[in-house]
């Protein structure tokens, strides 16, 4: 098994996190890198100015992500699993790490995030279509 860049076995710790507290971790393996490149490669980096991932995990998405962003792009990461919001912390210095994803608007206000230019219910389907995600 493949250790990440943060020193720790990511399938273990999603799997001793899972085991801790299962309603809190969604998942008992992170992302693979295939699923990570692809969604990253839907968004539209060049029109982006802040983003917000949700449950960052072990940092599977943060990863592919952190080769898109630019130096001004703002970058919340929202992650309540402790051993992994503090690795994130060490791994993305220069990312926001946050604990609770309910606190996102208020945290992007904090963060002179306009909250009205953000991935919406009304405009979600645009970005999961090409993975064949639709809504009826």
């Amino acid at each position: 098994m493949e250790e990440n860049h943060m020193g720790v076995n990511e399938n273990h710790l999603f799997l001793r996190s899972f085991i801790q507290d299962p309603k809190q971790v969604g998942s008992v393996t992170p992302s693979s890198r295939f699923l990570a490149r692809s969604m990253v490669n839907q968004a539209p980096w060049y029109e982006i100015k802040a983003v917000a991932e949700l449950g960052s995990g072990t940092g599977a998405i943060t990863r592919i992500m952190n080769t898109k962003v630019t130096n001004t792009t703002k970058v919340l990461l929202f992650e309540m699993d402790t051993t992994m919001r503090n690795n994130l912390k060490a791994e993305y210095p220069n990312y926001s790490c946050h604990r609770n994803a309910a606190h996102l608007v208020e945290t992007m206000k904090n963060s002179n995030i306009d909250e009205h230019r953000f991935i919406s219910p009304s405009n979600l389907e645009d970005y999961l279509s090409p993975f064949n995600i639709h809504f009826k």
